[in-house]
């Protein structure tokens, strides 16, 4: 039985959508961010270009002077640029917004399990969290309360002490 929990637990820690929901909908979250920002920066630039235009103008220059092709292809330039900046941006939030999610995921779902297999008639082990976890402040104040009430021992019962700590 302990085998199967052990194996069960190795197949989770790679898991990083403990909560899919609130990950998917917090990466949603960071992407329209990112999109948003990009899109104010694409508005600067073209803005920002058609006052170079202006100027030009401004100055009496012919449309097809010199200056104007060098406005125009110093714009494709930053347009290119901007689309790379959104391009790494976007995948870089991805990458950190899975795993920013999975630190406040994994302690939510490991609260969860805890709770769920609360065993009355046996006492129970200390839960923990990942050192990198957020919110280990309440897994100590879960452990001091449940210590205060002399229902928490080293023993397991037949939860193994490890088969519900946080998948990394």
């Amino acid at each position: 039985m302990n085998k199967i929990k052990k194996e069960f637990n190795k197949n989770l820690r790679n898991r990083y959508f403990i909560n899919p929901y609130f990950q998917t909908e917090f990466l949603k979250f960071c992407l329209f961010n990112s999109v948003l920002i990009v899109t104010f920066l694409f508005f600067a630039n073209t803005l920002f270009f058609y006052k170079a235009h202006e100027i030009g103008l401004g100055y009496g220059f012919p449309e097809n002077h010199p200056y104007f092709d060098i406005v125009n292809r110093l714009q494709i330039l930053m347009n290119l640029v901007t689309a790379g900046v959104a391009i790494v941006s976007s995948l870089i939030l991805v990458f950190t917004g899975i795993r920013f999610s999975h630190k406040v995921a994994g302690p939510i779902h490991n609260l969860i399990e805890y709770f769920k297999n609360i065993n009355n008639q046996c006492p129970q082990r200390k839960i923990q969290f990942r050192k990198t976890d957020f919110f280990r402040d309440l897994s100590e104040a879960i452990n001091q309360y449940f210590e205060s009430k002399g229902m928490v021992s080293k023993e397991s019962c037949d939860i193994d002490n490890n088969s519900l700590k946080n998948q990394s």
